[in-house]
């Protein structure tokens, strides 16, 4: 029911829903809402295929973020990254870390070896899905054959979603005793993921992993595009995660924002 929601309300599914409602009404011959629909269908579309505009709207998402400050990296005591998806790449590979899942993985593990004397680990959240397949067990699995050197991660192999992710890690980074643990995630579910753990009381340190790339090509990114489809879907969507939690009790408007001391 979610991911249909999510679908019909986000991008592309609002357009297509204008666009069979436009048919719809050609087909009852009824030309004036048939035009109005189709003219409010094609200016939708080329408001939202823009890369500035969805830009813009990410940065309602990248802005609003507040969170605790550190002095160093030395502060840090565990790394925390919950699962962003693995993909399905033919029998000889078979499954592997989603692009997004990879980016995380590499910072994770980067910061892991930048604090290797005070020896942090890495917790990876993120359970089952088909086939039995354990995304936090594949990403370890899939980083542990790209060194040689001994990692120390914990994973979490219950969650389904990200609400689901939270609630287990936190539980986990509670009974580690951590003080500063560090959030790694994508730039557009930072805020909500940092609020989904300060609704279960723990207080994380962001280090983004940034999907948005800069523009540099001048008037192109005011122009309709395929890239701007796919950046305005995935904020939409985070747009429309977050309202489904606040709408279902997972989140509170005061989960939104830093307070000195929240987490202890």
């Amino acid at each position: 029911m979610k991911e249909l929601l999510l679908y019909i309300f986000g991008i592309p599914g609002i357009l297509v829903v204008l666009f069979l409602l436009t048919l719809f009404y050609l087909f009852v011959s009824k030309y004036k809402k048939a035009r109005t629909l189709g003219i409010i269908t094609l200016i939708l579309t080329l408001i939202f295929s823009s890369y500035s505009t969805a830009m813009f709207l990410a940065s309602f998402l990248i802005e609003r973020v507040e969170f605790k400050q550190i002095e160093s990296l030395k502060d840090i005591d565990l790394v925390v990254m919950p699962s962003q998806g693995v993909e399905y790449n033919g029998k000889i590979l078979g499954w592997m870390p989603s692009q997004d899942s990879f980016k995380a993985g590499n910072i994770a593990y980067d910061l892991q070896n930048r604090l290797v004397e005070q020896k942090v680990p890495v917790l990876i959240c993120g359970g089952k899905i088909d086939n039995d397949i354990v995304e936090s067990e594949l990403i370890k699995n899939y980083f542990d054959r790209q060194s040689v050197q001994i990692r120390k991660t914990l994973i979490e192999e219950i969650s389904k979603n990200l609400y689901e992710q939270v609630w287990q890690c936190s539980n986990m980074i509670k009974h580690y005793g951590s003080k500063n643990p560090i959030l790694v995630v994508d730039e557009l579910k930072m805020l909500r993921t940092l609020a989904l753990f300060r609704s279960r009381g723990i207080e994380m340190v962001p280090i983004p992993v940034f999907s948005i790339q800069e523009d540099r090509s001048g008037l192109g990114k005011y122009f309709p595009s395929l890239r701007g489809i796919a950046l305005s879907q995935k904020v939409i969507k985070e747009y429309l995660e977050i309202i489904i939690d606040f709408t279902s009790g997972k989140l509170r408007l005061n989960n939104l924002f830093y307070k000195e001391n929240s987490g202890e």
